[in-house]
């Protein structure tokens, strides 16, 4: 029987007859399971015959017997249950939501945001609503950070951040004297850790903190032994680090910037992501933001605040790694056979950004990680997907095999996941030969000192899934007996990731952590290359390039410009473009990478109307999300270069990017658009922009957009750029509140602000009328909707008319009462 064909019935007395009588129970059921299934698991199985061949297979046990005889369906009916209904109802609605990343909000993220100061010259800050968040989510102890899972590292990084954010605004000081208290109280606590739980970056954003707040007056560890051996880590830690290959090379520190003095900003701006982020870093940006005022920070940094509600996850997006981690519960729960449309459309979004490197947690970086890459190897190859094991060499340095390129240590979840990886191998693939060598020989070992602990991820009973896994091959593996174990190895949403704070995934009851750390990616470009040849040639040896760290060769711009001057003969304009022509079509890196990058290129040369073009070929390449982003830097160019020279143009580009833009991804268009017409347009442009922008904006994005009109209609008045009159002012706030699709909690909050626009301009009837309209849709007997009508006994009592307030707040008493006797007797 060939290697490529597909088992049929009347190979398997061949078969039977090359195995072990112990080998036969389990040839023959993994047969008839199969075949029951069609060609679900045929074809890759034929293809890895040649393992189950030559490997002692397992004896299975009476339970496995048993389980193996249970029919399985070709296609599986949904229980006529209306709970298990409803139970797959749900979980099929949080599939498809799927999106950039839900994880829970990381206060000490959060914090490093609240921080930022209004950019535009204002002793405000930039995000006003982050500190609304730490505010309402400080703990009853007076901590902020993981509320299940106390970890002393979580809780104190998170607690200093948010004291420091406080003290910084003077805001809730007894809120910040808590969290001090706290502090003082528990940094014992540090000694007694356990080491696993160290969070990323800890030994250098700590004593930072610790800084910051003595800066600010606040007296918190600076004798303590503990802080004392924290500064000495610190000192050690900054000194083994190469600024020379800091400020140059994509290295994980880009991943904690908060925590390194002395940077060089002008060239690690060289370094930022497409998407205006360090790494995907939210605090890391913040504090990248406060140092040069980037605006390609800010806009990262307002659409993370926006789409959280002020709350700032650790790493965003993280859309990749959401996907692999749903698909894989999906399956090894046992119920992805509901889901198989969902699924395949999960897997397709991962394939469509695979390259011959692998991937990494986001399609916004292009570091690349093996723990995402095998995920997605292992399951794009289950699923049928045409993936090449190559990319698995991209891990490998010396017969060892990391998690990073350039990292010199391994954890058990990576290796995990390469060790499951390995095993749907292809004959010939000798990479993962290896990789199942190495993998399985550091987890045993790590068995055998018993030492199944990982330093990325707290879960209920990762040692069992590793015995599981290493004591069931892939091909003896049965879907329903994996299942079941992995049932009692499931930890939910006890389940906590590890990074610069602990955190959790929302969307199921899981969670894992990429890491949000990445070494690499940048290939290595000397002055004696013969061709553009063998440029390419480096970018198919990721592994071995990145170690070279010498100075006799310049880590430069594969993706990025040079950083040194390019001789005569190769580095000129049309041999790197040549270069960039030849990665879009061999799709060595995400190409949406190299379209930012090679338009950057002809940026640096003021060749505008070619980086539009590459743009243009973008757009028609991609779908959506990632069409959206090139759009926006597209526009974001367009605008800054030409400005009001080629308005029209721009407005066209505009309408354009819009009408292939669906309701789900517009606001940030919208909002860029807006801002095109303030600085150079006309204020009645600026008003039709954010009107058709509150009516085609999918409904949770509306109130965002009301907001913002209104704010900068008033900064824009204020500051005398556009004339916005006060009949103009109050059609932008009955607008919303007259239009609906807002929740009755904004239609109080715009409702209170307009009345004080009204009372701002002494105008008290218009503004006690508003109150009275606004009051339907505020309960007095809700505690949600106290302070609205807290707001208006205020106003009444300063305009001496309580009386007023008084009677309306009885006559929608007597209306709830009446309401509720009607619907009692009825």
């Amino acid at each position: 029987m060939a290697y490529g064909t597909v088992i049929r019935p009347h190979h398997l007395p061949l078969l039977q007859q090359k195995l072990s009588s112990d080998s036969k129970t389990l040839l023959s059921a993994t047969f008839r399971v199969s075949t029951r299934r069609g060609a679900r698991k045929s074809c890759l199985q034929s293809k890895c015959i040649r393992g189950l061949l030559q490997s002692d297979v397992p004896v299975t046990t009476q339970r496995q017997e048993k389980a193996i005889k249970i029919k399985v369906e070709t296609e599986p009916q949904v229980p006529d249950s209306n709970k298990i209904k409803q139970g797959l109802d749900l979980v099929k609605e949080k599939v498809q939501s799927v999106d950039d990343g839900n994880l829970s909000i990381s206060a000490y993220d959060t914090a490093w945001v609240a921080l930022v100061k209004d950019i535009h010259g204002s002793d405000a800050p930039l995000f006003p609503s982050c500190l609304d968040w730490i505010v309402d989510n400080q703990l009853p102890d007076g901590s902020w950070g993981d509320r299940y899972f106390f970890s002393a590292y979580d809780r104190l990084s998170c607690t200093l951040a948010c004291v420091v954010a406080l003290k910084t605004w003077n805001i809730n000081l007894e809120g910040c004297e808590k969290g001090l208290s706290f502090l003082r109280q528990n940094l014992h606590r540090l000694q007694d850790e356990d080491p696993e739980h160290l969070l990323s970056g800890f030994e250098v954003t700590f004593p930072t903190l610790v800084e910051m707040a003595q800066k600010l007056g606040l007296q918190v560890l600076k004798d303590s032994p503990v802080f004392q051996d924290l500064l000495a880590k610190r000192e050690q830690k900054l000194r083994r680090i190469p600024m020379d290959v800091l400020h140059n090379v994509p290295t994980t520190l880009l991943h904690s910037l908060e925590g390194i003095p002395d940077l060089d900003w002008d060239k690690l701006l060289k370094m930022q992501h497409p998407n205006g982020s360090f790494l995907c870093s939210p605090s890391s940006t913040a504090y990248a933001l406060m140092q040069t005022k980037d605006e390609n920070c800010f806009r990262y940094l307002a659409e993370i605040v926006q789409k959280f509600n002020g709350g700032v996850v650790h790493s965003y997006p993280m859309d990749l790694f959401e996907r692999l981690w749903v698909v894989d519960r999906l399956e090894r729960l046992g119920f992805s056979r509901y889901f198989k449309s969902e699924i395949k459309e999960l897997l397709d979004y991962v394939y469509g950004c695979w390259t011959r490197n692998g991937i990494s947690w986001s399609t916004d970086t292009i570091e690349f990680d093996i723990d995402d890459t095998c995920m997605g190897f292992r399951m794009l190859r289950q699923h049928g997907y045409d993936v090449n094991a190559s990319a698995i060499q991209h891990f490998e340095r010396d017969g060892e095999f990391f998690c990073f390129v350039g990292q010199n240590s391994q954890g058990i979840t990576e290796m995990l996941s390469l060790y499951r990886a390995s095993q749907v191998l292809f004959p010939g693939e000798t990479i993962l030969e290896e990789a199942k060598s190495f993998s399985s020989k550091f987890l045993r070992k790590k068995q055998d000192l018993g030492q199944v602990a990982d330093r990325w991820l707290i879960t209920k009973d990762l040692a069992g899934e590793v015995k599981y896994y290493m004591d069931v091959p892939w091909y003896a593996n049965l879907p329903r007996i994996e299942t079941r174990h992995y049932i009692d190895q499931y930890g939910g949403d006890d389940d906590v990731w590890i990074a610069k704070t602990l955190y959790r995934m929302l969307y199921e009851v899981y969670n894992h952590i990429s890491t949000a750390r990445a070494i690499f990616d940048k290939a290595v470009q000397m002055d004696y290359y013969r061709s553009v040849e063998e440029v390419v040639t480096l970018w198919e040896a990721w592994a071995e390039m990145e170690m070279v760290y010498d100075n006799s060769a310049a880590v430069l711009e594969l993706i990025k410009h040079a950083t040194t001057e390019p001789s005569a003969e190769e580095g000129t304009l049309e041999s790197e473009r040549a270069l960039y022509e030849r990665m879009l079509d061999l799709k060595i890196t995400p190409t949406q990478i190299v379209v930012f990058y090679y338009a950057r290129l002809f940026q640096g040369h003021n060749l505008f109307e070619e980086a539009f073009e590459v743009y243009e070929r973008g757009i028609k390449m991609f779908k959506y999300p990632t069409t959206l982003y090139i759009w926006m830097e597209y526009l974001f160019v367009f605008v800054k270069r030409y400005g009001e020279i080629k308005l029209e143009r721009a407005r066209q580009l505009f309408d354009r990017a819009l009408e292939m833009t669906s309701a789900y991804y517009a606001k940030p268009l919208y909002l860029q658009y807006a801002k095109l017409e303030e600085k150079y347009g006309l204020s009645e442009r600026v008003l039709e922009v954010y009107d058709q922008a509150a009516k085609c904006v999918k409904s949770t994005d509306k109130m965002y957009i009301y907001r913002t009109h209104i704010y900068q209609s008033v900064q824009s008045a204020y500051a005398a750029k556009i004339n916005v009159g006060v009949t103009k002012m109050r059609e932008i706030y009955e607008l919303p509140i007259k239009s609906g699709g807002i929740l009755d909690k904004d239609v109080q909050l715009l409702g209170m602000r307009y009345a004080e626009l009204e009372i701002s301009l002494g105008e008290v009837d218009r503004a006690r009328a508003i109150y009275k309209f606004t009051s339907q849709y505020a309960d007095p007997q809700y505690d949600d909707d106290a302070d609205f009508w807290r707001t208006w006994h205020k106003f009444e009592a300063r305009h001496k008319k309580p009386s007023i307030f008084q009677k309306m707040l009885q006559n929608k008493q007597i209306e709830d009462f009446a309401s509720d006797n009607v619907t009692t007797a009825n």
